[in-house]
This record gives structure tokens, sequence and C-alpha cells, in this order.
């Protein structure tokens, strides 16, 4: 009787209807609290993964960020193609769909590595130096290396601007 009580319960709070049904409801009733229950475990799942990744899946990772970002620095957004890049980063095109839907994800992503990495340079200056520092920080990321290219590239090129507007 508990077990019923909690499935009820489990069911009331996603809006599942209690009430006599047919079997195919009650199928369809089955798999949406197996879905809900699912749910449940899965965002604890995500959780442990956040902090502990497996090494091959960094590097996998880490090979597609990096082949983007040559092909960024090489050719204009709209030529830049899910095959151009997997063939590049020697890797199938179902491995770079397990970790990105799309191109524009990929995009975001590495810009929001790039804002990490200015966030963590400014974290750097102490709190009590005047405003021409963070400035110069600035200007020292837009044009030192090969990150402040990158980004002038994904921020100033029309083709860039519009790719990451999609």
């Amino acid at each position: 009787l508990s077990y019923n009580v909690h499935v009820w319960h489990k069911l009331a709070e996603n809006g599942i209807p209690r009430g006599r049904l047919g079997f195919h409801d009650q199928c369809s009733r089955r798999r949406r609290l197996r879905h809900a229950f699912r749910k449940v475990d899965i965002g604890e799942r995500d959780m442990e993964k956040d902090r502990h990744v497996d090494l091959r899946v960094r590097k996998t990772i880490e090979a597609i960020k990096e082949t983007y970002c040559e092909l960024v620095l090489e050719m204009d957004a709209d030529r830049i193609t899910v095959k151009e890049l997997t063939d590049r980063a020697r890797i199938h095109r179902k491995t770079f769909y397990l970790h990105y839907s799309c191109i524009e994800a990929l995009a975001e992503d590495v810009i929001g590595d790039l804002a990490n990495s200015y966030f963590g340079r400014i974290d750097a200056i102490d709190p009590g130096m005047p405003i021409d520092e963070t400035n110069r920080v600035f200007f020292e990321f837009m044009e030192g290396g090969r990150e402040g290219e990158l980004l002038r590239r994904l921020v100033l090129v029309p083709s860039y601007r519009a790719f990451s507007n999609k």
C-alpha cells in the first residue's frame, strides 16, 4: 500500500491525473512516471559527472575546440561545417554531436572559455587598483597572442557576428 501511495504522489507532482484508465493510458502513465523518476536520477548523475570527467572526453572536447579555433582563424563562418571540423579533428560526426548540438553551440562554448580567461585576468587585479589597470589588462588581452586574435575575429568580423546570432 505504501508503494502505491508513493507512486500516486509522484504522479500528482508531475501533473498526471488519477482515475480509471484503459490499458494504453496506463502504459502511457507508466512511461511518464518512469520518465519523472528518471529525471531525478539523471540530475544527480549530472552533478557527479561535473566532478569527474573522463580523460578521453576532455581530450575529445579540447580537440574539437582547438580545431574550431584553427578554422575560425583560417576561414569565414559560413565555410565552417561539421564535416570539415570533424575531418580535421579526426573524430566521427556522431562524436561531435554527442558533445555539441551544432556549430553555434560550439562557438558559444569557445566564446565562454575566452570570457572566462579574460575574467580570470581581471580577477587577478587588486580591487584597489585604478581603472587604468583594468583597461591595460583588456587591451593586452585583445592585442596579445592567439586568444586576442581569436576573440577579435569572433566579435569584429561580420560573418562571425551573424554566425553567433543564429
